[in-house]
């Protein structure tokens, strides 16, 4: 397989494994302990401190979040090859680029601003990928705005 792909193909598991965590974890009925519960308790701040003045408190993820984040890219780039390791890493930064925007601009200025927010103002049980609906829309958790 070409780097290309795998830097793809790491881009995309981790998307899905997001939408996942998105899904069972901080809107599901996992169970609520340790960890899980102060995870979930961040994302839980996160829609009431959505499109206010604080919103960057809890829509972007902390210093100490990327440093882990860049540790666990580089551990997989070196246990897998560095497209692995990229494309992780790639998820991350589109997810935080785009999240932030979502939360900065006007809503409803665009497709996925309105997909967003319905998932924080309409429907929390609706529309969990962030950026790519259609993972959404294969599981049928996507909802037109």
């Amino acid at each position: 397989m070409t780097g290309f792909l795998h830097f793809m193909l790491a881009h995309f598991v981790t998307a899905f494994l997001f939408y996942l965590n998105h899904r069972f974890v901080f809107h599901g009925k996992m169970k609520k302990s340790g960890l899980l519960a102060s995870w979930k308790m961040v994302h839980t701040r996160h829609h009431r401190v959505d499109y206010g003045p604080n919103f960057k408190k809890y829509a972007m993820i902390p210093w100490w979040g990327w440093l882990a984040i860049v540790a666990v890219c580089y551990a997989i780039g070196i246990y897998t090859n560095s497209y692995v390791g990229g494309g992780v890493f790639s998820y991350f930064l589109a997810y935080e680029v785009r999240h932030y925007r979502l939360h900065k601009t006007p809503i409803g200025t665009d497709r996925l601003s309105r997909f967003h927010y319905y998932h924080h103002r309409k429907d929390a049980r609706k529309n969990y990928a962030t950026i790519w609906t259609f993972i959404d829309r294969v599981f049928g958790t996507y909802h037109a705005h």
